[in-house]
C-alpha cells in the first residue's frame, strides 16, 4: 500500500485471502505423468512444479470456520482498532478439470439451484466436455454448487466442504494441476460479533461476497514470504488466494467508504469483475443477485 494506512475495505480483502501450503511434484520433460517429491529434491531429467490440493484450501479456512475471520477495523471515536469477526460459508463454486474426472458411477453434480442434478460430469457431449470458456480450451465440469439457504442457516465453509466431499471425493483430492483456470469459489462473509462491542455505527453489520480462483498464479520465487524475505528451511511455502472480485451488503458510511481514498472505485471494480466473471460463465449466482438487488437499499435478507 506504499506505506499509507490501509482502509477497512482493503483490510477485509487482505484478511479474507486464504493462505494455502504449496506442494511440489516432478514431471518428466515432455511427459504429463507426475509424482510428489520432498521439498528441495530435484532430479536431473525432471521438472519440479508447484501445486495446491483442494483439501488444503478448506483446511486453511478451518480456524475462520470455527471462531470467525478476524478483521481489524478503524472506527471513529475508538482509540484502537475494533476486531470484527465474520463467519465464512460456501456461496457458490464451479470446478472444471482439464481431463474427465468422476468419483464413481453413482456420483452426481450439485446444480446451480443447490439441488443434485445429473451425473458428475454434465456436458454438451458424451465425453463431458464443456463449451470453450477461455483461450480456446475445452473444460470438463466436475462439480458446481449455488447456495440458496439463508445465511445463518448455513454450515461454516470448512465443514460444508467436508460434508460435500464425503460423496464428491475430488473436492478433497483434486489439485491445482488437475484444474482448469476457470475453476472458482465464492465465499459469503456475514458478521458475528465485534470486540469490543460496537453499537450504532453505520456499516458495522456489513456482509461480503468474495470470489477466488482455485488454480493460483504461483510466485516466481517460491520460498519467500510476502515481503520477499527468505523463509526458514523448515517452513512450507504458501500461496495466497486473494479475491479477484467482491460484493458488499450494508457497507454504509465512512467505515467502508473512507473519504479521500479509492474505496468507491475499488468497490466498483470488484463488483464489475465478479459480474463479468459470472456472465461469461452463464452462472446465475443467488447471493450475487441478492446483493445487487439490495445494493442501494440494504434491505433485510
Amino acid at each position: 500500500m506504499n506505506g499509507r494506512v490501509r482502509t477497512n475495505f482493503e483490510r477485509f480483502l487482505e484478511c479474507s485471502s486464504p493462505r494455502v501450503p504449496i506442494q511440489f511434484y516432478t514431471q518428466a520433460r515432455g511427459s504429463s505423468s507426475s509424482s510428489p517429491i520432498a521439498l528441495g529434491a530435484i532430479e536431473e531429467e525432471e521438472v519440479r512444479k508447484p501445486r495446491i490440493v483442494l483439501n488444503d484450501i478448506w483446511s486453511a479456512c478451518k480456524n475462520w470456520s470455527t471462531v470467525g475471520l478476524e478483521v481489524p477495523l478503524s472506527l471513529e471515536n475508538f482509540d484502537s482498532d475494533v476486531k470484527q469477526y465474520y463467519n465464512p460459508s460456501l456461496s457458490a463454486i464451479q470446478i472444471f478439470t482439464i481431463k474427465p474426472f468422476s468419483d464413481d458411477s453413482r456420483s452426481s453434480a450439485i446444480g446451480i439451484d443447490g439441488t443434485e442434478t445429473g451425473s458428475a460430469i454434465t456436458d454438451s457431449d458424451s465425453n463431458g466436455k464443456l463449451q470453450c470458456l477461455d483461450a480456446g480450451d475445452l473444460d470438463y465440469l466436475y462439480f458446481q454448487y449455488n447456495e440458496v439457504e439463508r445465511p445463518f442457516d448455513r454450515f461454516p465453509l470448512t465443514f460444508k466442504m467436508a460434508d460435500l466431499a464425503e460423496e464428491h471425493t475430488g473436492l478433497s483430492s483434486l489439485t491445482s494441476s488437475d484444474l482448469s483456470p476457470n475453476s472458482w469459489i465464492s465465499i459469503a462473509w456475514y458478521p458475528i460479533y465485534p470486540i469490543p462491542p460496537v453499537i450504532g455505527v453505520d456499516g458495522i453489520s456489513a456482509a461480503f461476497l468474495t470470489y477466488h480462483l482455485l488454480k493460483p498464479n504461483f510466485p516466481e520465487t517460491i520460498g519467500k514470504d510476502d515481503k520477499g524475505n527468505e523463509q526458514g528451511e523448515s517452513s512450507t511455502p504458501e500461496v495466497l488466494l486473494p479475491p479477484f472480485g467482491a460484493m458488499t451488503y450494508k457497507a454504509f458510511g465512512n467505515l467502508w467508504m473512507m473519504p479521500g481514498t479509492s474505496d468507491y472505485q475499488n468497490r466498483e471494480m470488484n463488483e464489475e469483475s465478479a459480474d463479468s466473471w459470472l456472465r461469461k460463465r452463464g452462472f446465475s449466482h443467488s447471493d450475487f443477485n441478492f446483493f445487487m438487488s439490495r445494493k442501494f437499499y440494504g434491505g433485510p435478507y
